[in-house]
């Protein structure tokens, strides 16, 4: 197996995973739906619409993200794995590092992104008592930020992190 194709696959892989994230969200959005319909909440109208609109972004955002992965895993495995990168370059266990630095760093943001909006949303919900809100609320903020934050460093540079990580451990990149 070429390096691409194990890119490849890890990208099929990773939308997959993102797929099932996004899946996993709708029943979240159907008993947070029933709740706001219910008027059990007391939230005002435009409130609701606000919460409906973070969960429609996040699995949107996702099975986005999922299709992408899957319908462009080629695509993505050869930016990872340029032509300059010859294939008569050795092959060595470490040669899939980046692979999995990416795949990581899809796995964090599919958890994050949704976490991150559902955060934002329930601020603007409770944004007449906002400063006890984010009072509460700062640990589980920043959390899913920095989350968010490696994920994406992890999925956008992935050779990057790898270098670094090597660099550390006094492995030449």
């Amino acid at each position: 197996m070429t390096r691409r194709e194990v890119a490849t696959l890890g990208f099929r892989l990773a939308g997959i995973y993102v797929a099932v994230q996004a899946i996993l969200l709708l029943p979240l959005f159907g008993a947070t739906l029933r709740y706001l319909v219910s008027g059990e909440s007391g939230l005002r109208s435009a409130d609701g619409w606000i919460v409906g609109a973070s969960f429609a972004l996040s699995g949107s955002a996702l099975s986005i993200l999922a299709m992408l992965l899957i319908r462009r895993a080629d695509r993505f495995a050869a930016k990872l794995f340029p032509d300059w990168l010859a294939p008569e370059m050795p092959r060595a266990p470490v040669t899939v590092e980046p692979v999995f630095c990416a795949v990581i760093g899809l796995a964090l943001i599919a958890y994050a992104l949704p976490a991150c909006l559902r955060e934002t949303a329930t601020a603007i919900v409770t944004r007449d008592q906002l400063s006890l809100y984010l009072h509460d609320a700062w640990p589980d903020i920043v959390g899913e930020a920095a989350q968010l934050i490696l994920g994406l460093w992890l999925f956008i540079a992935p050779r990057t992190v790898v270098g670094w990580w090597r660099a550390d451990a006094g492995t030449p990149p």
